[in-house]
């Protein structure tokens, strides 16, 4: 019966099971429980709205610092995600989050163009060290985040989620 599982999610979260993850935005979370399992989320605006910057921040980065800072002993769930990129290139998904990283770390701002010294940008020797040492950061990043980016179609997608789980 389905009711029965309505109780049993109830008591499980009255065992604080179904806290969920947080955002990064608090007055988000008061309104939506912060990132729920079997949720769906539908994030819609205009074209450069920043929809992806977006759904990066609360459903990836933000979920992903938590974990990162619970001790590993402590850690009672998995956190994985399969990333379907369709517009940004990994290499450039991950030069943005460098970017941030930087910044959450080091407080120094920095940009995509600067990382890459693209157009009049330069990378200074002092940011390049900054920049790698975030490699512990990242590796245990990319043993979560699943990118994938070359699908021209839904049931390409579809397999690929489900040759995940199989």
């Amino acid at each position: 019966m389905i009711f029965k599982q309505v109780v049993k999610d109830a008591k499980k979260g009255m065992e604080g099971s179904n806290t969920g993850l947080p955002m990064g935005l608090p007055m988000l979370e008061g309104i939506v429980n912060k990132v729920q399992r079997e949720c769906y989320y539908l994030v819609a605006g205009k074209t450069s709205a920043g929809k992806t910057a977006f759904v990066d921040q609360c459903f990836v980065l933000a979920p992903f610092d938590h974990y990162m800072s619970i001790p590993e002993e402590q850690r009672d769930f998995k956190i994985d995600w399969l990333y379907f990129s369709l517009e940004i290139a990994p290499v450039r998904k991950f030069t943005k989050i460098s970017a941030r990283e930087m910044w959450r770390r080091y407080n120094v701002e920095t940009s995509v163009a600067e990382i890459l010294s693209q157009g009049d940008n330069e990378l200074s020797p002092e940011k390049l060290e900054m920049l790698m040492s975030l490699d512990d950061y990242f590796q245990e990043f990319e043993n979560h985040m699943h990118i994938y980016d070359a699908y021209d179609s839904p049931m390409k997608i579809s397999n690929q989620i489900h040759s995940f789980y199989a």
